[in-house]
């Protein structure tokens, strides 16, 4: 299926993992695709807000999963948050990094799949930028 052209929300109820059995509260889960250019490279974003965690996919198109990485949020204060390869290429490092910082700042789970055409200079800065505008208050 192909990414939308504009910006969507569409929440999902889904059961709570730790919801008691007699209670049928439910949990959300937000999903928002878009697109953006950088210089002459246009990329696919997608973000699927889970109930305690994040799954990021950003990409050119067509959409396919050539990596991911996880970065879970630090335990202590003032230190980093660790990551990993979990498929693909580790040479990759830019999408570590970006799963590193998004789930420092975020404090929650990040799984990121990073899969531009060309890693071009400041291309991962920029859509850590992009996602940031996305996922924080303003």
């Amino acid at each position: 299926l192909p990414l939308c052209m504009a910006s969507t929300v569409a929440p999902l109820p889904v059961p709570a993992a730790d919801a008691p059995s007699s209670s049928p509260a439910t949990a959300m889960i937000a999903i928002e695709e878009w697109q953006e250019t950088f210089v002459d490279q246009h990329l696919y974003f997608q973000l699927y807000r889970l109930h305690a965690s994040l799954y990021v996919w950003v990409g050119s198109a067509p959409a396919r999963l050539d990596n991911l990485f996880v970065a879970m949020p630090p335990r202590a204060p003032g230190s980093d948050s660790a990551a990993t390869s979990l498929l693909g290429y580790q040479s990759r490092d830019a999408g570590q990094h970006i799963a590193q910082r998004l789930s420092k700042v975020l404090a929650m789970p990040v799984f990121l799949s990073y899969s531009p055409a060309q890693d071009v200079e400041f291309l991962a800065s920029w859509v850590e930028k992009k996602l940031k505008e996305r996922l924080l208050p303003v």
